[in-house]
């Protein structure tokens, strides 16, 4: 486990067990599309929620309804007002949801992390050289699988900015092969008489 402060920069370097002396190749490609797991679970959420919203519709707003309601067992209760209302409010609710997280599925796991000839391109963001990553906020990355990417592009074009590497959204093994080329090039750029990453 490492500190909770850490972080790859231009500051304080990673701790030597964060190195990796064989790092997959710079060159490339690496590419990572949607994770199936991610996309899969928030399908089947969709589902649930898209089914249960029928559901209470039909219990709402038409088999609960006083005119059709009938006990048909002793020990079952009439449907009272309340019941009869939270199930107008599911159905009118839960599916839109529904749709509404396969949505927002799609658009967090779009497109593809893509690495080739030390260019790193990430949906959102312009391809980014590694020469161009200042920094790597890798406190999450050991729990989640979550790290967030500075860059600098020094153009008017591009500028500065930050992208996410998230191993869960997209599939794992590519892209943590990508977060290794990416910190190894940082960690890299260290210079050995001071311990500290060479800046431009």
């Amino acid at each position: 486990m490492q500190p909770e402060d850490e972080k790859v920069s231009g500051d304080p370097l990673a701790p030597a067990a964060t190195r990796h002396a064989e790092p997959p190749s710079a060159v490339g490609p690496i590419m990572a599309r949607g994770g199936t797991y991610y996309r899969m679970t928030r399908y089947l959420m969709a589902l649930l929620l898209f089914g249960f919203g029928i559901a209470s519709i039909y219990d709402g707003f038409y088999a609960w309804q006083p005119a059709r309601w009938h006990v048909t067992h002793p020990n079952e209760k009439d449907k009272q007002p309340l019941d009869i209302l939270l199930n107008e409010i599911m159905g009118i609710a839960l599916p839109p949801l529904a749709i509404l997280l396969v949505v927002r599925c799609l658009y967090n796991s779009r497109g593809k992390y893509l690495l080739v000839d030390g260019v790193v391109t990430v949906p959102g963001h312009p391809p980014v050289p590694l020469s161009a990553i200042q920094a790597v906020d890798r406190r999450r990355w050991d729990r989640k699988g979550i790290a967030y990417v500075e860059y600098d592009l020094q153009t008017g074009n591009g500028g500065k900015g930050k992208f996410r590497l998230d191993d869960f959204v997209y599939d794992r093994e590519p892209t943590d092969a990508i977060f290794r080329v990416i910190e190894h090039s940082l960690l890299g750029s260290a210079s050995p008489e001071t311990g500290e990453a060479a800046t431009e």
